[in-house]
């Protein structure tokens, strides 16, 4: 049975990560990328040799390669030495998780637009005074659809009470815990104007809107 090396053990320990176990598939990958003479393009595994290996262990895999190309799985995962070449797979050396810089730099430049507890409270400050608004003109044409009926009054009149229960339910409603890091717009990168505590509206509606920074829609496709 291979083992961790001793200095991969110990990175993920300074980080409190959780190793894959060293009986699995994924473990006994790791464990013989993490050998010295493995790493930092020292040597390298390309399907074929994954395959093998695994045979040699007693493991059966429909994609042996899966456990080489994402060594350590995906969370967080492990980077990959790029200068070995396509389809060729080596432990970068010093070691690093892939996503470490990219969730510091995240969590960085969402800060320097306030805290959480700012970020939420700007946000349904601002739709709370607007929707004050939303509901005198919804006041208004319900008035005038009284005195008499017509299509379009009733449409504006619909269209306001969607408009305002749509903001209490995706803003008013949303409790702090459930809001996260996210993009502004998913086609742009980490930038601090891009990033702002959002809530869990984006997955839903990312097709056809955009949002700027008080989460209002702004849509982009018909």
């Amino acid at each position: 049975m291979v083992n961790y090396d001793h200095e991969l053990i110990k990175f993920y320990q300074r980080h409190d990560k959780k190793m894959p176990p060293i009986t699995s598939g994924t473990g006994i990958a790791l464990a013989w990328l993490s050998q010295p003479d493995m790493r930092g393009g020292n040597f390298w595994v390309d399907r074929e040799m994954a395959e093998n290996f695994f045979k040699s262990k007693g493991y059966t895999s429909g994609d042996a390669i899966q456990a080489f190309n994402k060594p350590g799985g995906s969370t967080p995962g492990l980077k990959l030495d790029k200068s070995i070449g396509r389809g060729k797979y080596s432990l970068k050396y010093p070691f690093e998780f892939n996503d470490m810089e990219k969730r510091v730099n995240v969590k960085r430049n969402v800060l320097v637009n306030g805290t959480k507890i700012k970020q939420i409270g700007y946000v349904k400050n601002f739709h709370y005074i607007k929707l004050q608004r939303n509901m005198k003109d919804a006041a208004m044409f319900l008035k005038l659809l009284n005195l008499k009926y017509s299509r379009d009054v009733y449409d504006r009149v619909m269209g306001e009470i969607s408009h305002i229960r749509w903001n209490i339910e995706h803003i008013l409603d949303q409790p702090s815990k459930d809001w996260q890091i996210g993009h502004l717009d998913a086609t742009k990168g980490n930038d601090p104007t891009n990033l702002y505590y959002q809530p869990p509206i984006q997955a839903r509606y990312r097709d056809k809107y955009i949002f700027n920074r008080e989460f209002e829609r702004i849509r982009v496709k018909v």
